[in-house]
């Protein structure tokens, strides 16, 4: 598979999981992730991992996601804070 390709199935995965239950915070996770690694659309991506964070706000990895997200828009006082509380919740 091409990365692109597999980047495309994991997005298609994540929308219908989101189809299913939109209180999916992984599969929010997901789509945002997608939108910056394969779109280079940060501002959806940090909407999308913002909203995984408010649905499983105990979990490091969307932490550090959203954190990441925040960087490439340079809000980096914000990305620091995001990075932070996923090193202090894993």
């Amino acid at each position: 598979f091409e990365p692109s390709a597999l980047w495309q199935r994991a997005r298609a995965a994540a929308t219908e999981a989101l189809r299913l239950d939109a209180a999916l915070a992984d599969a929010q996770g997901a789509i945002g992730t997608t939108r910056w690694a394969c779109d280079w659309d940060f501002a959806g991506a940090e909407r999308d991992l913002c909203r995984a964070v408010e649905l499983k706000a105990g979990d490091p990895v969307l932490h550090n996601w959203h954190g990441w997200a925040l960087l490439l828009l340079g809000r980096f006082d914000e990305a620091l804070r995001a990075l932070e509380r996923a090193r202090d919740l894993d």
